[in-house]
């Protein structure tokens, strides 16, 4: 006996998703369900509103995240950048997924932690 899938909506239903930063709107079919076996945790949204709620948030957090990641690189807390790159690292050990502006960012610092970690702390300190 074949296992049917379960779908969030049925065929005919409106529904948006975010996509590249934009909320797209679309109706469900059969490509639909294609899509949604390929990835089912993607997030849908039953109405526009929701969705740009949602980007609205996202856009919030990964702006605050931003602040505060290149606050600590222009400080140059050696112990703050230390503490976030072993945090990013452990969460990524975990196989749990960052947003991609963390990744970037991650990737960015790795090398800069890297430095700072070998310069002369007291050095550091004095001259920053």
């Amino acid at each position: 006996m074949e296992k049917k899938n379960v779908y969030p909506y049925l065929e005919g239903d409106d529904y948006w998703v975010i996509e590249n930063g934009k909320v797209i709107w679309s109706c469900w079919d059969d490509v639909s369900e294609e899509l949604h076996d390929t990835n089912p945790d993607r997030e849908y949204f039953d109405t526009k509103g929701c969705a740009e709620d949602k980007l609205r948030e996202d856009a919030i957090v990964n702006r605050r995240t931003q602040i505060t990641m290149n606050g600590i690189i222009v400080r140059g807390d050696i112990n703050e950048l230390k503490d976030l790159v072993l945090d990013i690292q452990e969460t990524i050990k975990e196989g749990n997924e960052l947003p991609s502006y963390i990744t970037d960012f991650f990737y960015s610092i790795e090398s800069s932690y890297q430095a700072f970690y070998s310069l002369d702390q007291d050095n550091w300190d004095k001259n920053h």
